[in-house]
């Protein structure tokens, strides 16, 4: 990131913090982690990003604002204060999650790190560095001050009854949650990192036997919660490998049927590795292997019919390139199908354009109405007269179908009459 010297006094600050927001995030978790609050705070990055620009919205303001030290007094009413009104605010939020003050103090001073470490990593000149780590300490100097103001200004009786209303909103919170988990039509499984099921919904619970009463496995502490080797092979391949997610298919039976599934396994998206494990998705594809089968069967009934008919068969697409052919137009043409498929007609008969039958293909598919006629067909090799076709011309949704007939003998035999006649 380039930050122009001869910005305004408070342009490079603003600059480096709108566009650092995902330097500070990594900075801030590398404290979290490594000094053991990442096990209370957020597993999911969002969270932290919008922690972030929190901080980061009051900051910026108070910058663009005035741009200087944001100083306090002994007599300081921090009600009107945008950046004590944040803190106010978070203080509030985290009291009522049974947050202590000490705990919230002492991750606020890593958060405060990571804007230090940012300005010291811009390498500022040295009167410059000094003015943006003055006022980051201040800023949160401020915000310190009005949330521990805000902490300890309610009385204890307070505080219960905002500790019990957040934990009645958790309870339902969790509760929806559960619900939502347990109505979903896929098994869905939660393993932790010594494989046992965590949770299971009932979609699941039900296909491994383990109950069909929803949130049997979740409230039943003492139940068996091992899924035997159903998984373990392939489990064990995926936790050995970097990968985030995995995909394979296996047959279930399940009340005497064969089911066949597509098991989905992806890691926790848990930046703070405080819940590893996998999740693990069960998407029941069996109709939909019975339709590939029954398609399978038909695209061969198809290919027998069309290799199996004494006429040529030809289908071209709207463009009136080559789909697919049977054996006798391959004998007709004396190509291969990999020769022949792809290739569009104009490629074996040029001449169709200068006849005008090139149009009348085409104008089939747009009208939909058929013609018949009759065509020779010249040897490839030698540029003689090699065949004459009866073909009728037809559309096929939005292609054209073509079937012939070898009228070559019936000619000749025209030809003889005509000779003698």
């Amino acid at each position: 990131m380039t930050i122009q010297k001869n910005s305004s006094k408070t342009e490079r600050l603003v600059y480096l913090i709108e566009n650092s927001t995902d330097w500070i995030i990594d900075q801030l978790y590398y404290y979290v982690n490594d000094l053991g609050y990442a096990k209370y705070t957020s597993t999911l990055r969002e969270a932290w990003r919008i922690s972030i620009e929190g901080l980061s919205k009051p900051m910026i303001t108070a910058l663009k604002k005035s741009g200087n030290i944001p100083n306090f007094g002994p007599d300081e009413d921090f009600s009107e204060d945008p950046i004590a009104s944040f803190g106010i605010l978070e203080a509030q939020r985290h009291r009522s999650r049974g947050i202590s003050l000490g705990m919230f103090l002492g991750l606020t001073k890593y958060y405060k790190q990571s804007y230090i470490d940012l300005i010291i990593n811009a390498h500022f000149e040295k009167e410059y560095e000094d003015y943006c780590r003055l006022f980051v300490n201040r800023f949160f100097d401020r915000f310190e001050l009005s949330f521990c103001e805000e902490w300890l200004k309610n009385p204890s009786d307070l505080l219960i009854k905002e500790l019990q209303k957040k934990n009645r909103e958790l309870t339902n919170e969790k509760n929806k949650y559960l619900t939502m988990f347990e109505s979903l039509p896929n098994p869905v499984i939660y393993l932790n990192s010594g494989n046992e099921v965590e949770n299971i919904n009932n979609a699941g619970s039900t296909l491994f036997h383990f109950s069909t009463i929803p949130g049997a496995l979740y409230y039943n502490e003492q139940k068996d919660r091992k899924l035997g080797s159903f998984f373990l092979s392939e489990l064990e391949e995926f936790k050995s490998s970097n990968e985030s997610e995995f995909a394979y298919k296996k047959k279930i039976m399940h009340n005497r049927e064969a089911k066949i599934f597509q098991i989905n396994f992806k890691r926790m998206l848990d930046m703070t590795s405080k819940f590893q494990g996998i999740i693990v998705i069960l998407n029941d594809i069996t109709e939909h292997k019975k339709a590939e089968h029954k398609l399978k069967e038909s695209e061969n009934k198809l290919r027998k019919f069309m290799d199996s008919a004494t006429d040529g068969i030809i289908i071209f697409d709207s463009k009136l390139n080559y789909i697919d052919v049977n054996n006798i137009t391959l004998q007709t043409v004396d190509m291969t199908r990999e020769e022949l498929i792809g290739k569009n007609i104009l490629d074996i008969a040029p001449d169709l354009k200068e006849t005008g039958r090139y149009d009348k293909y085409l104008d089939v598919i747009k009208t939909g109405k058929p013609f018949s006629t009759e065509d020779v067909i010249f040897n490839r090799k030698y540029g003689s007269l090699s065949l004459f076709l009866s073909t009728r011309a037809f559309k096929v949704g939005n292609e054209l179908g073509i079937i012939f007939t070898d009228i070559t003998e019936s000619k000749k035999k025209e030809e003889e009459i005509r000779l003698h006649s």
